[in-house]
């Protein structure tokens, strides 16, 4: 018996993280946690458990199912897939520039300079 919360505290972890990183396996592993949840409230006849989890195993389901049914809009582009998705983070990695912006300082030395992002009021530094 203990071994199935074990096997459940990694379950919910692992679908989590999943989830939170927007791949669609996530929704599997949340589905067969609440089935896992379900089997230890009958074994413990905690059965307040189990309405609850064959909701979330419908919730998730209904997830799933729109989530790999439906298209999503990124920009210009549908993001139908994680080839896709993989694709369009590297042509945005490739397309990157930071903003450049020339002062007196760096104009003296011909370097540009560039804003530094941590805060607004850190002020400029020369690029090399």
């Amino acid at each position: 018996m203990l071994l199935l919360d074990y096997i459940s505290c990694v379950l919910t972890i692992l679908s989590t993280v999943l989830v939170s990183r927007k791949l669609w396996h996530g929704w599997i592993f949340a589905g067969v946690n609440s089935a896992l949840i379900c089997v230890i409230g009958v074994r413990t006849a905690q059965f307040e458990f189990i309405p609850a989890n064959v909701f979330c195993i419908a919730l998730y389901s209904y997830n799933l199912w729109t989530w790999r049914r439906c298209p999503r809009q990124v920009g210009a582009a549908e993001v139908t897939g994680p080839a896709t998705r993989i694709q369009l983070q590297a042509e945005a990695v490739a397309s990157y520039q930071p903003s450049l912006v020339e002062t007196a300082d760096c104009r003296e030395a011909n370097l540009p300079q560039r804003r530094n992002n941590a805060s607004l009021t850190s002020g400029l530094r020369c690029l090399p």
